[in-house]
């Protein structure tokens, strides 16, 4: 309810609290990567998410915004080590594709990048890919 209408700090820590109480709650966890994204904090949000195993793709919007505030905070290590967590779980979705091929091309990896492009363009993949 504080998410919905707007209330990302008190959401936040309250969701700090419920996963201090229930540490093993993924719901909880996804919920507050999302309160912590919204507070403008994405380093604090990949902390979360990183704890996940299990993925869906109702995550891919929240996931998108957080590799792209990693993105702007120049952070692309840490967009990498994201991309390369849910990428397995979520492997057809192109932003996140984008995402972590820009990532190493920032880091330098120019060569892991187009791996990265190439493992996932298949004869059905998305045109940007190719």
């Amino acid at each position: 309810v504080m998410m919905a209408k707007e209330h990302h700090a008190f959401a936040r820590q309250a969701l700090e609290n419920a996963v201090r109480i229930e540490p093993g709650n993924d719901r909880y966890r996804r919920l507050l990567a999302r309160a912590r994204l919204a507070t403008e904090d994405p380093l604090a949000a990949l902390e979360s998410v990183l704890s996940l195993t299990d993925f869906a793709a109702d995550d891919a919007p929240m996931l998108r915004q957080l590799a792209d505030g990693l993105l702007q905070v120049r952070r692309e290590a840490e967009a990498v080590r994201l991309i390369d967590h849910v990428l397995p779980r979520l492997p057809g979705d192109v932003p996140l594709l984008h995402a972590g091929a820009e990532a190493r091309v920032r880091l330098g990896r120019i060569d892991a990048a187009l791996a990265l492009l190439a493992a996932h363009g298949g004869p059905e993949a998305h045109p940007s890919l190719w």
